[in-house]
Parts: structure tokens; sequence; C-alpha cells
């Protein structure tokens, strides 16, 4: 067998996109700076790592705000937080530290818009996807959630369509459904 020279190249661009870095770094300044218990409604990012630097720093992630008491500090996802439950927290008086990334809150202002405006609502996207969960409140639950080619085949002619996609998923995949349809 030759020696076969091996050479790894690392790519420019790794590591989280603008939107995680700033809700990572928003958490990790409140967790600094706070003097109430911290608390994260549902991890920050889907990322192991980053969940267990937190939890070393006796931040308790809680999948309701029933599991936070009064004058707690609550940090939202980076996947962004529905109308209803910032409406929540605000009625439980807790300081709340928002780190919506804004890419996901670009997407659902165009949401709220298509909804405003009358338009059928299709969004490409993980039916049980925190984004998609927050995303559908905004917008009262009107729109089709689709994560197949099959289901964008069944979608009947509208007059009014506004495609919108998870901002996870791959945007060539988004094309693609869009020419399919």
């Amino acid at each position: 067998m030759e020696n076969i020279e091996l050479k790894i190249l690392l790519s420019k661009k790794m590591g989280f996109c603008f939107g995680v870095k700033k809700s990572v770094n928003l958490a990790k300044k409140a967790i600094e700076t706070s003097n109430r218990k911290v608390y994260m409604l549902g991890p920050i990012i889907n990322n192991p790592q980053v969940l267990e630097y937190f939890l070393q720093k006796r931040v308790k992630v809680v999948d309701s705000l029933n599991k936070i008491p009064e004058k707690s500090t609550v940090i939202t996802r980076a996947h962004g937080i529905s109308p209803s439950v910032l409406n929540q927290i605000h009625k439980k008086r807790l300081s709340i530290i928002h780190t919506t990334c804004p890419y996901v809150k670009k997407v659902q202002e165009i949401a709220a818009y298509l909804n405003k405006n009358g338009y059928f609502i299709v969004i490409l996207g993980d039916k049980m996807h925190p984004e998609i969960l927050g995303l559908l409140d905004v917008i009262h639950n009107n729109a089709l959630v689709i994560d197949s080619i099959s289901e964008i085949r069944e979608i009947t002619w509208q007059k009014k369509i506004g495609f919108i996609s998870q901002t996870t998923k791959n945007i060539y995949d988004f094309k693609n459904y869009l020419l399919l349809y």
C-alpha cells in the first residue's frame, strides 16, 4: 500500500451563525449580571455542549412557565417565542432575556404580514420544532406546515399563497419545493 498524504482543510465559515452567537452571548451576560435565579424555557439552542455550559452555571432548563417561580429571570430560546407565552411571562412578572434569533424574528414578521393580507400560508418545516410552534402562534395557526414533497403536491391552488421556511432548513430544498408547486 502506498503512503498517502492526508490533508484536512477546515472551512473558514465554521461554528454558529450570528443569531445563535448573539443569543448565547445575551444568555451568558444575563447569568453573569442577574441577582435572580435564572431559567431557560427549553434549551436556548440544540447543542448539548452549550446546554451543559449553562447547566454548570446553575441555569435550570424547564419546559413550562409553571416551573419558574416569581422574581426569576427567564431566557427564551433562539428559536423564538410565541406571543401567548411572552404574554404569560409578562403576566407572571418575570424578568425576560429575549434571545430570539433576528432571522427567526424576520420570518415571524413576514408570516404576520402574509396572514394580515389574506395569503394562504405554507411553511416548510418540522411540525413540532419550537420555531414552527412559535410561528404558528404568531399567525393563529393559520398555515399549512409541510415537510415532504408529497405534501406540497396536495396543496390546492389558491389565489394568494405565501411560502415561508423554517430558518434551519436548506435554502436549496426550499427552492426545489417551490419549483414543484
